[in-house]
């Protein structure tokens, strides 16, 4: 009988038995993308609606996951639930910033006067310290002075 079979039949057949078995590749790669996608959205859904920063390391976990997909993968991924990713990063970086603004408002700032000689003088734990050796250095030169008057007196 693979006698009566021509080569071109057998050739069609052996074309289609590779279509087949390719066919059945692709559909197991989509159905193992479609799972890793899947996770990478439970990921993201878990988070919680009210996002604080103790949730910032699950936020920190979904982008790296999100991040880490193929290009197929993140299209099976819809905008809501990127856009939900993005919403709860923004939200942290909110709650951060709002938190170095209340710490900064704690420092002691530096007042406006004294501002401009900041960064001028050492800092030697003294305001105005250029003044203090100026009048130093006249007490020295009136002390100089007067010896030198009594030394001519004599």
């Amino acid at each position: 009988q693979k006698a009566l079979v021509s080569k071109e039949i057998e050739n069609k057949l052996k074309d289609a038995e590779a279509k087949i078995a390719q066919l059945e590749e692709e559909i197991q790669k989509e159905e193992a993308d479609k799972k890793v996608a899947e996770g990478v959205i439970n990921k993201i859904n878990d988070l919680p609606e009210k996002i604080t920063l103790e949730n910032k390391k699950a936020v920190e976990e979904a982008r790296k996951a999100y991040s880490d997909l193929t290009e197929a993968q993140k299209a099976l991924v819809s905008k809501e639930i990127e856009n939900k990713l993005k919403d709860a990063e923004a939200k942290i970086l909110e709650l951060e910033k709002a938190i170095k603004e209340e710490e900064d408002k704690k420092k002691p700032s530096i007042p406006e006067k004294d501002k401009e000689n900041t960064g001028i003088l050492p800092a030697t734990g003294q305001k105005k310290s250029t003044t203090t050796v100026l009048m130093g250095v006249l007490l020295v030169l009136l002390g100089a002075l007067k010896i030198r008057k009594k030394d001519k007196t004599i």
